[in-house]
């Protein structure tokens, strides 16, 4: 946002504004740029006690122009009851400027020829106003959102305004706003690792029906398509469940301490904290994936994360044999080989974007990925 230079002046005297006036036979009214221009100005015309009705009449049409001029016009009143300490500074402006003005129209030998839109009624308001507005607009609540998003296979690491770090995972997209009061993470699918800088403002993460306020420093959430998993690394977050329309009441809060993790889903329930193996949960930042006696088809539902390829399982009774071992995230041909080398399946391409693995034959030699 901005404003045009002539609104933004600061003139120390009416008589400053009769030099400028003389300067054109016509009083200029520019026109604001932007729909947050129009709001501001009438926002100052309004609150500056110089407004009449015909002003009012003309806000009213404005209003109704657009549904975006009632929407601009409403965050910039919404901003004005948030600057606790500023507001009394501009209500003093408004309230000087008005008096200015007053005095100087009643002063012999002055004429009014300026319309509400110059500068002789807006400046020593607007300049101030507008000042306030370009400095904490981003601190006020109203944030920008911002989004990020990774592929399957791609990892990113982001620095937040405010300093934190965001390392996102495979297929991940979360939308961040930082404001003066807050800072909201939310996580609307894939896994990231977040690394929180301490300062008053709290820091929360939403997924799914829950969200994780940060106490600490260093965690990991993984949102899934059923559930939502929480585990800690440094100090310490609470996970609890978001009050809905649907639900009056939800699960008690769960502090977890580093080393700790928990999951929820979307029956509202919560599990208890407990331990978990932090080398093979955080090994995807590293470029891996560990594996310690993991059922087969989760093993495959992981790794499929990080590819393009599906994998397929063609018989339930391969789903639940343990796999352990640490597999490359970026090389899928090695994983399947090993697949095959140490475990009793086969594995077919059948096209460019489908793996199928099956019970390998008794007498069959798995030591290739077969093509059919």
């Amino acid at each position: 946002m901005y404003l045009r230079v002539e609104d933004a002046l600061f003139v120390s005297s009416p008589e400053s504004y009769d030099h400028l006036s003389r300067m054109t036979e016509q009083p200029p009214t520019p026109p604001p740029d932007s729909v947050r221009e129009h709001a501001v100005h009438w926002f100052v015309r309004l609150h500056s006690g110089l407004a009449t009705d015909d002003d009012r009449r003309a806000f009213d049409a404005w209003l109704a122009i657009r549904q975006d001029h009632r929407r601009e016009f409403e965050q910039i009143s919404r901003m004005w009851t948030t600057l606790d300490d500023t507001q009394p500074l501009l209500e003093a402006e408004i309230a000087k400027a008005e008096d200015l003005w007053k005095r100087h129209d009643s002063a012999p030998g002055t004429t009014s020829t300026w319309s509400w839109w110059s500068v002789r009624q807006t400046a020593a308001v607007g300049a101030a106003l507008s000042l306030v507005l370009l400095t904490t607009w981003w601190w006020t609540g109203l944030p920008d959102t911002i989004r990020y998003e990774t592929a399957k296979g791609a990892q990113q690491q982001v620095r937040l305004a405010d300093g934190s770090t965001v390392l996102l995972n495979t297929d991940t997209q979360l939308t961040v706003q930082i404001s003066r009061s807050e800072r909201i993470i939310t996580l609307d699918r894939g896994e990231a690792w977040f690394t929180v800088e301490h300062e008053r403002r709290p820091f929360t993460v939403q997924a799914g029906n829950g969200s994780i306020r940060d106490i600490g420093t260093q965690f990991l959430v993984n949102k899934a398509a059923d559930a939502v998993n929480v585990s800690v690394w440094e100090g310490s977050v609470e996970v609890g469940i978001r009050p809905t329309g649907e639900s009056s009441s939800a699960a008690a809060p769960v502090i977890l301490q580093a080393g700790q993790q928990t999951s929820y889903g979307t029956d509202g329930s919560i599990a208890h904290a407990s331990a978990f193996d932090r080398d093979s949960l955080g090994s995807w930042r590293e470029g891996t994936l560990i594996f310690r006696s993991q059922a087969l088809e989760r093993v495959l539902a992981e790794v499929a994360r990080y590819r393009s390829e599906e994998i397929r399982l063609l018989h339930p009774a391969l789903a639940s044999i343990p796999v352990s071992g640490v597999f490359h995230i970026r090389d899928l041909d090695r994983f399947i080989q090993t697949l095959q080398d140490s475990l009793p399946v086969r594995a077919h391409r059948v096209h460019g974007t489908l793996i199928v693995i099956e019970p390998a034959p008794v007498s069959s030699n798995p030591s290739v990925l077969s093509h059919r």
